[in-house]
């Protein structure tokens, strides 16, 4: 099945999503070495539920470039779909679409005229998570609790990881957008001998959104500090420049 076909259904709830009253956040975000204004990222990002169906839409932007792309999740956050593009200097330089295909999780990369298909097998009865998709599945958690969940965690440039996330408990966190009573959630990576830890703080009133994070922003980037600066105002937009 193409990436098309797979995708049709989830591209049209996507269209629509402006049509409902999403969940609006922005976030200002760094390496943790370097907050030069060069080097700062602003996102802006939309979480739509319709129906049985949760949609989380994104735009990042940074200095010299721009990438934006939707996550789409089922009931109990289960993975679905998703698509993202990356520019750079004005210039369209990679477009990624994964889908689930039975026990499987098609990934799709497109840079130039080049295309390359990956299949990876997923991991029977382990939650899956691909990229901010992780944001969502937190919210499914017992956040009260300080049980281990295990998750199988992937990103849009292929790579895939086993996980740890684990509550800390409640603490209050002070960002640009206010004070917030949050939980504290701790995500483990399973890598090889070394265990990098991964920070989230998410608000401990539902919806349970995302407040500030520290380290990686998946599995394999660089340490960054992520806060939010405003809920509401203008959401993620469209792939163009």
């Amino acid at each position: 099945m193409s990436a098309a076909l797979a995708c049709a259904p989830l591209l049209a709830a996507h269209a629509h999503a402006a049509e409902l009253a999403p969940e609006r956040y922005t976030y200002l975000a760094h390496p943790r070495q370097d907050d030069s204004p060069d080097k700062r990222e602003v996102t802006t990002a939309e979480i739509v539920t319709r129906e049985a169906e949760t949609i989380y839409r994104y735009d990042i932007r940074a200095a010299d470039w721009r990438e934006t792309g939707w996550i789409a999740t089922g009931p109990g956050a289960v993975f679905r779909a998703a698509w993202r593009e990356v520019w750079e200097d004005g210039a369209l330089e990679e477009a990624d679409t994964l889908y689930v295909e039975g026990a499987r999780l098609v990934v799709e990369r497109r840079t130039g005229g080049e295309v390359r298909v990956k299949a990876i097998d997923l991991p029977a009865g382990k939650p899956v998570a691909v990229d901010a998709s992780a944001l969502l599945f937190f919210r499914q958690l017992p956040l009260e609790s300080p049980e281990k969940h295990e998750v199988f965690m992937v990103d849009f440039s292929q790579h895939t990881v086993n996980v740890d996330v684990r509550s800390r408990g409640l603490e209050t966190v002070v960002v640009p957008a206010g004070t917030f009573g949050c939980y504290h959630l701790e995500v483990t990576v399973k890598v090889f001998v070394f265990r990098p830890k991964i920070h989230f703080w998410v608000t401990a009133e539902p919806p349970h959104f995302l407040v500030r994070h520290q380290g990686k922003r998946g599995p394999f980037t660089a340490s960054f500090t992520t806060e939010l600066t405003e809920i509401g105002g203008i959401g993620a937009t469209g792939g163009d420049e």
